[in-house]
């Protein structure tokens, strides 16, 4: 099974407001053909999201750069999640490329 691994920062939490972050570079975002995988340092455990619970994965612009956010609905999950990235074109393309349901923004 391949994975493509990428680093960079994570925001995840109740909501935007309410939410844990990790700059770039401590957080690291795994893509196979089944499921993301976000590891970071403030939890000794990764989160997992599968296929299956992903609704939708979209790329926003923020003031310091891109964020690939995942809207899912994966109950032990938190609700809020954005990967921060400088590499937002690879991540998209990874992921449309493995079909996952990528919204078709003009953000990039």
């Amino acid at each position: 099974m391949r994975v493509y691994r990428f680093t960079g920062g994570i925001r995840i939490g109740d909501s935007y407001w309410l939410a844990a972050n990790a700059s770039v570079p401590l957080a690291y975002l795994s893509i196979t053909s089944g499921d993301l995988c976000f590891q970071y340092p403030l939890t000794y455990r990764d989160v997992i999201l599968p296929r299956g619970a992903i609704e939708r994965i979209s790329c926003k612009r923020h003031l310091m750069g891109f964020g690939i956010r995942v809207i899912h609905h994966a109950a032990e999950v938190m609700p809020f999640i954005i990967f921060w990235t400088f590499y937002p074109e690879e991540i998209m393309a990874v992921l449309r490329q493995m079909a996952y349901p990528v919204a078709d923004n003009k953000t990039i």
